[in-house]
């Protein structure tokens, strides 16, 4: 516990009251430092967390936008809603826990959508697909087949972070601000 030790004197109580005025001054700072540290702490997390799941290799934005006093991390690019939710056979065998929750259509739905049973067995192996269903996308001029991504979860994982550690955060940047007492 941060302490202002006063003397009885006219100096000393003097001090004590710049004391906690700079302290009231530091505190109130800290309502906008606090969301800020949270949103770029946790931007650094989807960060790492993206480049540690199966991505797609594009390159997204990572970062941290500011409305008002409201701080929020963000990643964007053309991909990061199919590696978060993951797509596909590959998608629906390692579900993300929330999708059901954004409106977005089931995995394996689409017009491009396919099925391997008209593809004979060495077909398949020379594309590398397992029974099931499969489509295909243009990529540098080729055409690439695919069963799906995981979920990748880097969003969901970044929560999870935030939620286990915005307590120990916030506990530290007070902490700093007493310990100039």
């Amino acid at each position: 516990m941060a302490r202002i030790k006063i003397e009885l004197g006219h100096d000393s109580v003097q001090n004590a009251i710049t004391k906690l005025q700079n302290l009231k001054k530091d505190l109130g700072k800290l309502q906008e430092e606090i969301p800020k540290e949270l949103a770029k702490q946790t931007s650094d997390k989807i960060k790492k967390f993206y480049m540690s799941s199966s991505t797609t290799g594009e390159s997204p934005g990572f970062g941290v936008t500011q409305k008002g006093t409201m701080f929020s991390a963000y990643i964007t690019g053309p991909s990061v809603t199919y590696e978060e939710f993951g797509t596909g056979d590959v998608g629906a065998k390692n579900p993300h826990p929330n999708k059901g929750e954004y409106g977005l259509r089931p995995y394996n739905s689409g017009p491009t959508i396919r099925s391997t049973e008209k593809l004979t067995p060495e077909y398949q192996a020379e594309k590398g697909l397992e029974n099931g269903l499969y489509w295909t996308y243009k990529k540098n001029g080729e055409k690439v087949y695919t069963q799906g991504i995981p979920a990748g979860r880097f969003m969901y994982n970044a929560s999870i972070w935030l939620k286990d550690n915005h307590k120990k955060i916030v506990k530290q940047k007070v902490d700093d601000v007493l310990s100039k007492l």
